[in-house]
């Protein structure tokens, strides 16, 4: 009966530990940040919000960007939203962007008012590769006039009011782009938190914690035996 109660301990000590090294995969990471947008001199106007993210080449490693939180304070979005490519949901709810496609494009209008904001999370493998490609994937958020095509609050040529790239070897760059009018970014991008990929001596504690579980579950047997 001893031996097998300690074989059920060593069993779903096993069975533990190998979910604990299914819940952690070998590249897993996130960062979240707050993205802020200044809207004040488009108030009351009619245009559009325009997310993408896009693969810098074929060789570009997994990576979503999902966006959640929106607050379009005194703005009103305008349905229904234009998705193209690996794109899903639907503000003012939950929108995901992957980078499998070479264009992925979330399209949706809006009658401004004096601010919006919403919260940015990164996660993949591009984040944390293991051997480095040469591609990477950007965020860019947009905006463009009633047209929808005139960029508006930023002198990129592209509309780009703020752009996150996610470089080969995981690191994020972060840019902003001063209003056409001159001035500060009506973009603002503040990092709130970031998980780190799990160090190799994590998972030995994990280990080592389940196999001295199944010594202490031994020795108790033993001395009711």
């Amino acid at each position: 009966m001893i031996m097998n109660t300690l074989k059920s301990v060593a069993l779903g000590a096993s069975l533990a530990l190998g979910l604990l090294l299914t819940a952690v995969p070998a590249h897993a990471a996130s960062i979240t940040y707050e993205v802020h947008v200044d809207t004040t001199s488009l108030s009351g106007t009619d245009g559009y919000l325009d997310f993408q993210f896009n693969p810098g080449g074929l060789d570009a490693l997994a990576a979503t960007a999902t966006i959640t939180g929106f607050n379009p304070f005194d703005a009103t979005l305008i349905p229904p939203a234009i998705l193209t490519g690996d794109v899903s949901g639907e503000l003012p709810a939950e929108v995901t962007l992957g980078n499998t496609g070479g264009f992925n494009d979330y399209f949706h209008g809006l009658t401004f008012g004096s601010q919006f904001s919403f919260f940015l999370t990164l996660t993949g493998d591009a984040l944390s590769p293991a051997s480095p490609p040469l591609s990477g994937t950007a965020f860019s958020l947009l905006l463009f006039g009633a047209d929808g095509f005139t960029p508006l609050l930023t002198v990129d040529p592209d509309g780009r009011l703020a752009s996150l790239q996610i470089g080969p070897t995981g690191a994020v760059g972060v840019e902003t782009f001063a209003r056409a009018q001159g001035g500060d970014p009506a973009a603002t991008i503040t990092e709130l938190t970031t998980v780190p990929v799990p160090e190799p001596a994590t998972l030995l504690l994990l280990a080592s914690g389940l196999s001295g579980l199944v010594t202490r579950a031994r020795r108790t047997r033993i001395k009711s035996a």
